[in-house]
């Protein structure tokens, strides 16, 4: 024991630290990556570490281990790396605690040994077992953040539940009440494994259970919608652009394209309208799309090293086609910017790199943005084109059509729900706002479009037209919502547009026309 266990438990935490750094999910499900912290547990099973004799040693062991633990659950957040070498902390910690009370007592373990503390302890395992769904169901009802009075309901409703589990299912297999013998104890066993497995087949062949979420139930969600169908494969098309395949015609069919939507997801989610608006006025066009691939002249996503080749590709296609006059520029701006999903900053921070400057690690986001859409809006000016710019669609940060759902079961309106407040669209959009100015005086951009002036009104951005999400997850816009978009763009296309959006949104007989108009 005292020679294999150690090398295991050594073998399967580099491991865990190698797979963290590439597929930090993984490391964390996978057996052999989380082996090192069960195998710690082992090594204080098997005595392989000495007895502390020393009190003061033992004391200050258990309060260092105390105190690591406490760092871990206080301060680890979503952007801890985990497991990977953070999980130390908390392993050591414990093994610490315990390790410490094997040469005699300390105050920790004293307070570790109290009745209420020693009671959590015995039903730790059904309260572990419990804890989870108790949670993710009270995070799908609330669907924001939850409220001190509802986390204090979720722990109660945790606590109850696991104390049951133990006291009537757990205790009666420790103490033999039920299956007492081995062969009704596998008797048992198989009987509710065949039962789970047969619930989770039914729940996965039969989409869920009657009533529940699946996609375009009750929400008019849009993973089969042709329209979105065929701008994803307008994606794929776009990137064989320098292998000579030809983008998809968007707008009017058999018209000479004129115009070319040019952008990343966020571009593709806005092919609805501008092909709504583009037929209406007997006008053709082109796009060309590529997820995570901002249209920016020699600037690229850290890690999407490809993009740059595309948008190369793409300029290239724009120097032989003299017949496109306007371009229309179009990306998830705000999320570039930043360099995180939303205000929260739960997330790993995106970095924009400008391959041609000199130091690419010394600026930030937004002014190697600006750089770069100087030098591509340039770029298609020396070439003789128009250069049309899309202002960010508002991020809501919650999937919409899961989030309607959950509203049209509960009978709460969605908007009040998730939608953002102008000012915190405003907030979040602030830099790359003050860019667009600069470049409409400086630049001469023929337009500047923002989708807030149709999305956002009353203090608020819009997320869903009565039962309809405008969005098909938590920032791409739908099918429908692109298309309520299409007066965005009439301008563009020689027509008068709007000054709002041309189905008024708070009209319960425009919210019908809108479904019929918008999803068929």
């Amino acid at each position: 024991y005292a020679i294999w266990l150690p090398v295991l438990a050594v073998a399967s935490l580099i491991t865990c630290v190698v797979v963290t750094e590439e597929n930090a999910t993984a490391a964390f499900y996978l057996g052999h990556t989380r082996a090192w912290e069960l195998l710690a547990g082992s090594l204080l099973a098997v005595n392989v570490f000495p007895a502390l004799r020393d009190q003061h040693t033992r004391e200050f062991v258990a309060l260092a281990g105390t105190l690591m633990v406490a760092f871990s659950v206080l301060f680890f957040s979503e952007l801890t790396i985990f497991p990977g070498l953070a999980a130390l902390l908390p392993v050591l910690g414990t093994v610490m605690i315990i390790h410490s009370g094997t040469g005699g007592e300390t105050t920790v373990g004293r307070c570790l040994s109290t009745r209420p503390l020693v009671f959590v302890g015995l039903i730790s395992f059904s309260l572990y077992l419990w804890h989870w769904p108790v949670v993710v169901f009270a995070q799908y009802y609330s669907v924001v953040a939850l409220t001190p009075a509802l986390i204090i309901l979720v722990l109660c409703a945790s606590f109850f539940l696991a104390v049951v589990s133990w006291r009537y299912v757990e205790m009666p297999f420790r103490k033999k009440r039920i299956a007492a013998e081995r062969r009704q104890m596998f008797r048992v066993s198989a009987a509710l494994t065949f039962g789970l497995v047969a619930i989770g087949a039914i729940g996965i062949y039969g989409q869920g259970v009657p009533g529940g979420y699946r996609p375009s139930a009750g929400t008019q969600f849009e993973d089969d919608n042709p329209e979105w169908l065929r701008w994803q494969e307008c994606e794929k098309r776009s990137l064989r652009l320098g292998a000579g395949s030809r983008p998809c015609v968007i707008g009017s069919e058999g018209e000479v394209p004129s115009f070319i939507l040019w952008g990343d997801s966020h571009a593709t989610a806005l092919a609805s309208a501008v092909d709504d608006s583009a037929a209406l006025s007997s006008i053709a066009g082109e796009i060309v799309a590529a997820s995570g691939c901002p249209p920016i002249s020699r600037v690229v996503r850290e890690g999407r090293r490809y993009c740059d080749e595309f948008n190369a590709d793409v300029l290239e296609y724009l120097k032989v086609h003299d017949e496109i006059k306007t371009v229309i520029m179009a990306a998830r701006w705000a999320y570039i910017v930043n360099g995180h999903y939303d205000q929260r900053k739960e997330s790993h921070a995106l970095r924009l790199i400008d391959l041609l400057a000199a130091e690419p690690d010394s600026t930030d986001n937004a002014i190697v943005l600006e750089t770069g859409l100087r030098r591509t809006v340039e770029q298609l000016q020396d070439l003789g084109k128009d250069v049309v710019l899309v202002g960010p669609v508002p991020e809501i940060g919650y999937d919409v059509p899961a989030v309607t759902f959950v509203a049209l079961k509960t009978k709460r309106d969605i908007d009040a729900l998730i939608s953002p407040t102008v000012s915190e669209y405003e907030a979040r959009n602030r830099d790359i706002t003050a860019i667009f100015e600069v470049l409409e005086n400086d630049m001469a951009v023929s337009s500047i479009l923002y989708p807030s002036e149709y999305l956002c009104n009353s203090g608020r951005c819009r997320v869903a037209m009565g039962n309809v999400p405008l969005y098909r997850d938590d920032n791409h816009l739908s099918t429908s919502g692109s298309k309520y978009l299409s007066p965005m763009f009439d301008k563009v296309f020689g027509q008068e547009a709007p000054s709002k959006a041309s189905v008024e949104p708070d009209k319960a007989e425009s919210v019908a026309e809108f479904q019929g108009a918008a999803i068929l």
